[in-house]
């Protein structure tokens, strides 16, 4: 269902099991962008087109959300379960 960039954001976000900077998460995904704000926009739209993978998969597009402190966190809720096809 996901590759590429969302499942490594949601990969890191299930091995860490906390939630983390976007800028933690983005970084290992575009080490060549030495521009935060560059990276910032990388960061946007991976997140949209995340979410809207989600979407289309029926798969509520909460399930990683971001803070209004720069987290970006995987909310589980009771019946959500992981399953890694890695």
């Amino acid at each position: 269902m996901l590759s590429g960039s969302a499942a490594r954001v949601v990969s890191e976000l299930i091995s860490v099991g906390a939630p983390l900077s976007w800028e933690a998460l983005a970084q290992p995904l575009w080490p060549e962008l030495d521009d935060r704000d560059a990276l910032r926009r990388r960061w946007d739209i991976c997140l949209v087109r995340l979410r809207a993978r989600l979407r289309d998969a029926g798969i509520r597009p909460d399930l990683v959300r971001s803070s209004r402190l720069g987290l970006v966190e995987l909310v589980l809720q009771a019946g959500d379960r992981v399953e890694d096809q890695s």
